[in-house]
């Protein structure tokens, strides 16, 4: 074969290889763009706290039912003073450009934590020797100690039209209106999502009349500070609402941690730990999914079994292994042409 001949081959293959690479590099950047992702921020509801498998979570569940990769930067303890400042900060700038999706949980910690404080102010009050703090008056409720319980039942019932609940409910209001308006600066086109608090006490009862009509008081007033919540959360605007309150409401099946077991007269055993069992996530996730599915159309949600939930990066790395492919297969096909010189 002349000379000639074979440059024009070698040229022809070059030619080859930067096309071959050009399709690559050009799939892989589909493929990345294909990619969706699913943020979860709040509180320790998006965290699965309490479940022994995370993988049980609503988030986690969720972000397998629709096929995103889930982003979970949820913090046990959130409220929404400080998702804000986190947000504020910065630091979940990268997160929130990237998400499709966004869910919010958030609000109950601020409620509770004022009834902490409520209940804090009547025991002290009535207990001056021996005065306790509000993490262990929280510690000791959600450990269902018996005459905490009690003494909470006794007293709780104005806690509603307390400063401390109208103080909470100032605040979530101010904090969760500038969370959404921030997360929305940061992303204009993300598919927001915010879950109503659920009434985590409404199954309480022990099956002895005379008990259950003493923590009455617990679940009336815990339902009425939910309430609250829920009304700024309804009325808020910028994302859809999982109204997982009525849900959990609706149902007839506990799905939440808390519980009291009658041991003898005016004695019992439990909790009043607040966060959802594994039914409880099943139950939200479902939830947060016929939202989605009515609402976020352009977004594209259900089951995307050619998407694979993995790290957005992987997408760049692998654009970077083909490039090098490709640049390896064109200098040897460069060394070849300068050897037929």
């Amino acid at each position: 074969m002349k000379m000639g001949k074979v440059k024009k081959w070698v040229a022809y293959i070059e030619l080859i290889c930067m096309i071959i690479c050009l399709i690559a590099v050009n799939m892989q950047t589909v493929t990345a763009k294909e990619q969706k992702t699913y943020l979860a921020v709040g509180d320790s509801i998006s965290t699965g706290y309490g479940l022994e498998n995370k993988e049980e979570s609503f988030v986690s569940g969720l972000a397998s039912i629709i096929g995103y990769c889930l982003d979970d930067q949820a913090q046990d303890g959130e409220t929404s003073n400080s998702l804000l400042t986190k947000i504020t900060s910065g630091s979940l700038d990268e997160s929130i450009e990237n998400a499709d999706i966004v869910t919010v949980t958030v609000g109950g910690n601020d409620m509770m934590n004022a009834v902490y404080e409520y209940l804090l102010k009547a025991y002290n009050k009535a207990n001056p020797e021996s005065p306790t703090t509000v993490e262990m008056m929280r510690q000791r409720l959600m450990a269902g100690e018996v005459q905490t319980v009690l003494f909470a039942a006794q007293n709780i019932s104005g806690f509603p039209t307390s400063k401390e609940a109208l103080r909470a409910a100032a605040s979530f209001s101010r904090s969760f209106a500038q969370v959404i308006q921030k997360i929305r600066e940061k992303n204009g086109n993300v598919g927001i999502c915010v879950a109503t608090q659920y009434h985590p006490y409404q199954w309480l009862a022990t099956g002895n009349s005379l008990i259950d009509s003493e923590i009455t008081p617990i679940i009336a007033a815990v339902d009425a500070g939910v309430g609250i919540l829920n009304q700024i959360i309804r009325n808020g605007e910028g994302y859809e609402v999982a109204d997982v309150y009525t849900v959990f409401k609706n149902s007839e099946n506990v799905l939440t941690n808390a519980y009291l077991q009658y041991e003898s007269p005016f004695s019992f055993s439990g909790n009043l730990d607040f966060h959802p069992n594994k039914e409880g996530h099943s139950v939200i996730a479902a939830t947060f999914l016929s939202i989605m599915k009515n609402n976020f159309q352009k977004q594209t949600v259900g089951k995307r079994d050619q998407v694979k939930s993995e790290s957005p990066k992987t997408g760049d790395n692998g654009s970077m292994a083909k490039a090098v492919v490709c640049m390896a297969a064109i200098a040897a096909v460069c060394v070849t042409k300068k050897k037929l010189k």
